[in-house]
C-alpha cells in the first residue's frame, strides 16, 4: 500500500505545488509553508515507503523534527493537515494559519 492523500488538497493547504524529489514516479516529495514570523513546516513524503518526515523551523533553524512510519493518510480537515498513522492513538494536526499550530488528536473509531 501506499500514503493515501489528494494532490489538489495538500496543493490549496501549503499554496504552492509541491517539489517532486527524482521523478514524479518515485512517489517523493515536499511541501512548505512558511509565515509571516519566520516559522516554516515542511513535509518531506515518501508515499511507497509510508513515511513522512516533519520538520518545523524558525529562521532555517530546526526546532522540531520527527521521522513518522507507517503513515496511512495525509488529509485536509478544517483547513488543517492531519497526519494518520497505523497503530498510533493520536493523529498530528497542523494548522498553518492565521499562526502555524500542532498538536495531538485522539483517533477516532469508525
Amino acid at each position: 500500500m501506499f500514503i493515501r492523500y489528494e494532490e489538489h488538497e495538500l496543493t490549496d493547504l501549503f499554496k504552492s505545488d509541491p517539489i517532486d524529489i527524482y521523478e514524479k514516479e518515485v512517489g517523493m516529495f515536499i511541501y512548505s509553508f512558511s509565515d509571516i514570523h519566520g516559522i516554516k513546516v515542511t513535509i518531506n513524503v515518501s508515499i511507497y515507503e509510508k513515511e513522512v518526515i516533519l520538520l518545523i523551523s524558525k529562521n532555517e533553524e530546526v526546532a522540531f523534527e520527527s521521522k513518522l512510519k507507517n503513515v496511512e493518510s495525509l488529509c485536509v480537515e478544517d483547513n488543517c493537515l492531519r497526519i494518520h498513522q497505523s497503530g498510533v492513538v493520536q493523529d498530528i494536526v497542523i494548522q498553518l494559519t492565521p499562526n502555524i499550530l500542532m498538536r495531538y488528536v485522539e483517533v477516532s473509531e469508525n
